[in-house]
């Protein structure tokens, strides 16, 4: 990853408290599938030569060795969420979708604050929306309420 995508991604893609707060929630409605998974929020990866920034993204469990860090990940993730953010084009998320698709990862969740709506995308083009109850991610089996995560 290169320094021009992280200033691009800072300068387009801002969060906003509205960004942030459902961020927050989704890191702790997961946070009791740790045991399981190992949960990311802006994990730097490179897939094939193609950088990104997920919101949230969920991979298989592996140890952590606190003396030995990682600044970029190459491997997919099982899992991504996107958050749009107010001055994003919803366009962007879904063309960034193809792209995971595309390198290895399995589900993909447009989580839209505007309209309080999640988007699961999943690799065969389908598309289930949600606007209330719960969200099951078809590989994963992660849960979450949705009134939970725009809490």
């Amino acid at each position: 990853m290169n320094d021009l995508l992280v200033e691009s991604e800072i300068s387009v893609d801002m969060p906003s408290r509205n960004h942030a707060v459902i961020l927050s929630n989704i890191c702790g409605i997961f946070y009791q599938y740790r045991q399981n998974y190992r949960l990311y929020s802006q994990l730097a990866i490179n897939l094939n030569g193609w950088d990104s920034i997920p919101d949230f993204c969920v991979y298989p469990i592996s140890p952590i060795k606190w003396d030995e860090d990682e600044l970029i990940l190459t491997t997919p993730p099982i899992l991504v969420i996107e958050i749009l953010s107010p001055k994003q084009a919803l366009k962007e998320l879904t063309d960034k979708f193809k792209e995971y698709f595309k390198n290895g990862v399995q589900s993909c969740w447009l989580v839209n604050p505007t309209l309080e709506e999640i988007i699961v995308f999943d690799t065969n083009g389908g598309k289930t929306f949600y606007h209330q109850g719960i969200i099951k991610d078809p590989i994963t089996q992660m849960e979450a309420d949705l009134k939970n995560i725009f809490a």
